[in-house]
């Protein structure tokens, strides 16, 4: 049986002004990004702004260290310098100071995209990690249960109606092995999950992002994790 973990789903434009209401003026001018590769079958992926700092080689499922940002309109690009990413130039964001934020380029090579994430955590109490689970599976909206590995009944999703492009953050418990399933909304029906072979465990007080992506072609779905910025 699955127990419910409480969860708050979060549209990324809602989530980017709780960040600049709650987050701003803890650093007066910088601001905090990390980069992230789930491109599939991309490689060597590079991230330039126009601020100018480059970050480049970051493999699929890949990461950047934490990156420290001027506070202000930016343009980033991806791709380029040796990439299997043609040169692609994103939209302007805003980035808050004192805020943190993640970067992550999805899509495929031929034709990349991304989304731009506000990192709106709540610390979680002892005991429990903090697990933001976001949706960039191309198969709409989606429940979201968390649970134990191998979970033979589904029941009482820890988020609902998850859209494409948006996230849920659920607390779990920690130092315990789960597993995260994607349904059809209202049904137990299974889109998505990660590996109960390889358990998911995180540390007390730990923050993560869980990422649900479509595979090349978008034939099945390909998940990993990625820490929040301290």
């Amino acid at each position: 049986m699955l127990t419910r973990y409480v969860g708050a789903t979060i549209p990324l434009a809602l989530a980017l002004s709780l960040t600049a209401c709650s987050d701003t003026g803890i650093n007066p001018t910088s601001t905090t990004v990390r980069f992230v590769n789930a491109i599939p079958g991309a490689s060597m992926l590079g991230f330039t702004s126009s601020t100018g700092f480059p970050i480049n080689n970051i493999e699929f499922e890949g990461y950047s260290q934490c990156t420290t940002l001027a506070a202000g309109t930016v343009t980033f690009t991806l791709g380029g310098n040796g990439s299997s990413v043609p040169l692609t130039t994103l939209s302007p964001v805003t980035l808050f100071a004192g805020a943190k934020y993640t970067l992550l380029a999805t899509g495929n090579a031929s034709n990349p995209s991304s989304l731009f994430l506000p990192d709106t955590f709540t610390a979680p109490p002892l005991g429990s990690a903090a697990l933001r689970i976001v949706n960039t599976i191309p198969i709409g909206n989606v429940d979201i249960y968390v649970g134990t590995p191998n979970s033979v009944t589904l029941i009482n999703p820890s988020a609902t109606n998850v859209a494409v492009g948006n996230a849920a953050y659920i607390m779990v418990p920690s130092q315990q092995p789960l597993q995260v399933w994607l349904t059809t909304p209202q049904t137990t029906t299974i889109l998505a999950s990660t590996n109960p072979n390889s358990p998911l465990t995180f540390p007390n007080n730990d923050e993560e992002s869980l990422f649900f992506i479509g595979s090349v072609g978008g034939s099945s779905a390909l998940s990993f994790t990625v820490p929040n910025c301290p």
